[in-house]
């Protein structure tokens, strides 16, 4: 069995989950899923995609780790390269086995229809005239199939927690509400659908259904949202901890110098002689010197194709197409304007704003301390999602198609070797 995988941010609206399991457990309070939101950066997913976005995805995983390849089942067969590549039966073992039957976790199943959907959006983007191997879409099913099986044990453990009906109720509205938001809108508009009735319809045209992405969604709702209760406290992200590893990973943070600076532009054919040019020049140069904002005059009065960003170049020392500009910008001093600067087709004012050696940028840097703080909290995600889930997973009896014969349960019921 391959380790527990982090779940995602997103719900996959498409692959349906397991049929919900009996409400028990204690009571899990309105105040620790709210507390739980996180600051920090959303949980990447990793689950099949959402039919909502039919766009093909370039990222196909079409590889498992050796110990998943050891438990491919040789009766889930590749039949094509669309959205139905997993054989739509399985020959059942023996007669007291469900052939239906992908999972059985805790107190829910999970179908083969449910996991071939999956499959078939993880495969979205497989170009036809290439379709995977037998072998490649063995590991894809395996590994979907471990995605599923881990929601379904959040799910039934978030429910064995929320005991009493209304605060189930509680958290299922609020899920709906982000379902309508996120997913039903970009829905309706994506199909034209001037209603959810109209939606349905057309949905069904692409074999997709309207009521199971908005259970799959919902339920998605409901791990995510117990998931954050119970790990959030412990994702917070200490400035020693950034520090050490901004120290750590210093060559990562490398960048090549770097001036900003900007300009103002007068093209000679925009002008109707030299003379007129090197005019309009001087007028603007006495403009900036009195005091006018460089930006705005620029985005005013610049012939240069950078005009509306308010003339701003960020550009490696000698890397402008023009020598006399560059040379300017290795001598000026920061925040002086230049002298009108002529160049062969153009007059050009240069303010030099920042610059930067090259070498590691600065910790101080709030893009830097932003990407190590992400790193560090995307990684304490996954391990402490990972221990979670298989901290659960101990304490739930899980059977797949996959597994060898000593833990098929129809072996099992049976009583007999296969």
């Amino acid at each position: 069995m391959s380790a527990p995988l982090e779940l995602p941010s997103a719900p996959p609206a498409s692959a349906p989950d397991p049929a919900p399991a009996p409400e028990a457990g204690a009571d899990l309070p309105k105040s620790s899923l709210e507390s739980s939101e996180l600051v920090a950066p959303p949980i990447p997913s990793t689950l099949p995609l959402s039919p909502a976005d039919t766009s093909p995805s370039p990222d196909v995983p079409l590889k498992a780790d050796s110990a998943s390849v050891g438990k491919i089942d040789s009766e889930v067969k590749q039949t094509a390269a669309d959205s139905t590549m997993i054989q739509s039966k399985v020959r059942p073992r023996n007669a007291q086995s469900a052939g239906e039957v992908a999972a059985r976790v805790g107190d829910e199943i999970i179908t083969l229809n449910q996991l071939r959907k999956g499959v078939g959006q993880r495969l979205q983007g497989v170009d036809p005239s290439q379709p995977p191997s037998e072998e490649e879409v063995n590991m894809v099913a395996y590994s979907v199939l471990q995605e599923l099986v881990e929601r379904s044990i959040v799910i039934q453990e978030a429910k064995r927690e929320l005991k009493k009906p209304e605060a189930y109720k509680m958290v299922m509205a609020d899920a709906d509400k982000s379902w309508r938001a996120e997913e039903l809108d970009p829905l309706l508009r994506k199909y034209s659908a001037t209603n959810e009735y109209e939606l349905k319809q057309k949905l069904k045209e692409h074999g997709a259904s309207l009521d199971e992405m908005r259970e799959t969604y919902c339920r998605h709702h409901l791990s995510q949202s117990y998931m954050k209760a119970k790990i959030g406290p412990k994702m917070t992200v200490s400035l020693p901890e950034m520090r050490e590893y901004y120290l750590e990973h210093l060559h990562d943070f490398d960048q090549p110098a770097q001036i900003v600076w900007r300009e103002v532009v007068v093209d000679f054919d925009k002008c109707k002689s030299r003379t007129e040019a090197r005019a309009k020049a001087d007028a603007l140069l006495g403009r900036l010197r009195r005091g006018e904002d460089f930006a705005k005059l620029a985005a005013a009065e610049s012939h240069g194709p950078n005009r509306v960003k308010g003339g701003v170049w960020e550009t490696s020392p000698g890397g402008y197409g023009v020598e006399s500009v560059n040379a300017a910008l290795e001598s000026l001093p920061m925040g002086r304007i230049s002298q009108v600067i002529e160049a062969p087709t153009s007059y050009h004012i240069v303010r030099v704003e920042k610059r930067r050696a090259a070498g590691p940028a600065s910790f101080a840097e709030v893009e830097v301390q932003d990407k190590i703080k992400n790193t560090i909290f995307n990684e304490k995600i996954r391990n402490e999602t990972s221990s979670f889930i298989a901290k659960l997973r101990k304490q739930t009896l899980v059977t797949t198609m996959f597994d060898t014969h000593q833990n098929d349960p129809a072996t099992i019921q049976a009583g007999m070797p296969r």
